[in-house]
Parts: structure tokens; sequence; C-alpha cells
């Protein structure tokens, strides 16, 4: 969903924090998505293009964090683990 064009998804569990980072063309999250993902949208408004972010979003929940979506480079995207 993040990267409707093609390109890299990097996955680094560093000794800081956890991050996801998605670079390509037209890479970028969709507000509905990012929402879903930080737990934002009610559960009987979930679609099929959001419920991947809602559930990625309660497991990290269930690990002690919550992700964040930050600024990416250009042509991209970075969602981090942060601690709750």
């Amino acid at each position: 969903e993040g990267l409707p064009r093609g390109g890299r998804l990097i996955v680094d569990a560093g000794a800081a924090e956890l991050f996801v980072e998605g670079v390509g063309e037209a890479a970028g999250l969709a507000p509905e998505a990012r929402a879903a993902m930080e737990l934002a949208t009610p559960v009987a408004e979930l679609a099929s293009r959001t419920v991947h972010a809602y559930f990625t979003g309660v497991l990290a929940r269930s690990l002690g964090s919550r992700l964040v979506d930050v600024p990416g480079g250009e042509g991209g995207f970075r969602v981090i683990a942060a601690a709750v």
C-alpha cells in the first residue's frame, strides 16, 4: 500500500528504535492507513485497505510500543516504534 509503484522496504531493529522505511516513486502512507496504524480509526470503520495497518498497530501496542509515521526522505516514508 505504501509503495504503489514498487521500491525498497527497509526494516532496522537497531538498539535505539525499530523503524520501517519505504523508498520509491509515490511512496507514502495514505491518511486513512496512518490513522488506522495509530489506532485512531474505530474498528467498524476499517476497510480492506486499512485493516492491515490497524492490526500492525495492535501488534505494536501488545509489544509495548506505538507506531508513529514520521517524515521520511524525499520519495519515502518512515514509521518508527516508540515506547508507550
